[in-house]
């Protein structure tokens, strides 16, 4: 039995304006990337729910395309 992994993304990007954290590159990809990509490796998970700052919906699902 798996359970649901939620990770919130929700933020207003206060101390990066405009531009949400989750996306700040570490190592040269996003962070999200990182976070998103280890939670699915554990297998654990199904499914995954990324909850966003409407704001910045399409920055974070274009940081998420290779998934």
């Amino acid at each position: 039995m798996s359970s649901a992994a939620i990770i919130p993304v929700a933020g207003y990007g206060v101390f990066t304006p405009g531009v949400p954290k989750a996306i700040t590159p570490v190592m040269g990809r996003p962070m999200i990337e990182w976070i998103v990509e280890k939670v699915l490796n554990t297998g654990l998970f199904d499914p995954v729910c990324i909850i966003i700052n409407p704001l910045y919906g399409d920055i974070i699902r274009d940081a998420l395309s290779c998934f």
